[in-house]
């Protein structure tokens, strides 16, 4: 960016990278600022924003209302499920890490449809390792 650009935006990715000089003695700021993006979440293949916190773990409503048959159907067929269950059965995630995943869990757990019996390691090689909850109903 030459000097004659200062305050302006250029793209770098998912983010916009502004400058701003400031006096002499203090060193140009750098902000990265996230585009502005629709209320729907991503999908499908691609990058897909930073997660942020607990606001990831809202989903559509539409991806909720899926979800959870998915997750009812499989601990009928299978007497438990997991997030490696649903992620196999349901590849449409809604956030980068998966938050709607386990807030959904949570929710059929406190609305007394599951129950969490167990915990273990998950068989998806991208989770490396990571401990999942087992559920099943009551």
């Amino acid at each position: 960016m030459s000097p004659g650009n200062a305050g302006q935006a250029e793209p770098a990715g998912l983010f916009e990278v502004v400058r701003t000089p400031g006096p002499p003695d203090v060193p140009t700021r750098v902000a990265l600022v996230l585009p502005d993006e629709p209320d729907d979440r991503r999908r499908g293949h691609g990058p897909r924003p930073p997660t942020t916190g607990p606001a990831d773990a809202t989903a559509p409503a539409w991806w909720t209302a899926e979800a959870e048959q998915v997750v009812m159907r499989l601990v009928r067929e299978h007497g438990e499920v997991t997030s490696d269950h649903v992620r196999a059965a349901y590849p449409d995630v809604p956030s980068a890490s998966g938050a709607a995943i386990g807030a959904m869990f949570k929710r059929l757990g406190r609305q007394g449809r599951l129950v969490l019996v167990a915990h273990r390691p998950s068989s998806r090689p991208e989770a490396r390792s990571r401990v999942v909850g087992v559920w099943r109903q009551p």
